[in-house]
Formats: C-alpha cells, structure tokens, sequence
C-alpha cells in the first residue's frame, strides 16, 4: 500500500512537471520511472484504473479547467497549447467530453 503511494504520488508529480510537453506519453513515463512499458501500464492500471494515456488526458484536462476557471485573460487555445495539446478542436471535444461543457463556458465542475 506504501509502495502504490509513493508510485501515485512520484508519477502524478512527474506528469505535472511534465504537463505542457506534448512528447509526454507513456514511453515517456515508464523510462522516469525505470520501468518496463508493460509494467507502467499494468502498474498504472491498477493504482488509478486508467490506462496511461487515459491518465495522462485526465491530468492535461484537469489542469486546463484550472487555469480557465481562475484566469479570466486566458484564451481557450492558450489553455490547451499550456497543457500539452497540439491540436484545440480536439481539446475541446476531450474537454466537452469529460467535463460535460465547452471550455469557454468557463464552469467549474469539481471533477477535478
């Protein structure tokens, strides 16, 4: 149980630092870590019942509504280019998607 935390808590820490690079993957992640690709995800699977990738979205998405929700002068483009999207329609539809409204409505959901 120790071991799963600090796992959560070095790997959540590492994506955070990690946020706005759009390299940030999975390959990405378990080389940090000192892991094998199958291992990570297996390991990630476990602990947060997310696939990496999965993970690595919700972070991104989690991060972007709070810089939208506390930041009045923040465009919706420079939100999802500061969390590591490259491309904004699809931010928005993964955005939509998870927190139910557009970004630019600007609503704080709690998800998060």
């Amino acid at each position: 149980m120790v071991h799963q935390q600090q796992f959560k808590d070095k790997l959540l820490n590492i994506i955070n630092q990690n946020i706005h690079c759009e390299a940030l993957d999975n390959v990405f992640l378990a080389r940090q870590l000192c892991m094998s690709e199958a291992s990570f995800y297996r390991a990630v699977k476990k602990t947060f019942n997310l696939s990496p990738n999965q993970l690595i979205r919700r972070q991104r998405l989690c991060r972007a509504e709070s810089i939208l929700t506390t930041s009045t002068a923040t465009s919706v483009r420079e939100a999802a280019y500061s969390v590591g999207f490259s491309h904004v329609g699809y931010f928005i539809r993964r955005y939509e998607e998870f927190f139910g409204h557009r970004p630019g409505e600007r609503v704080s959901t709690g998800l998060c």
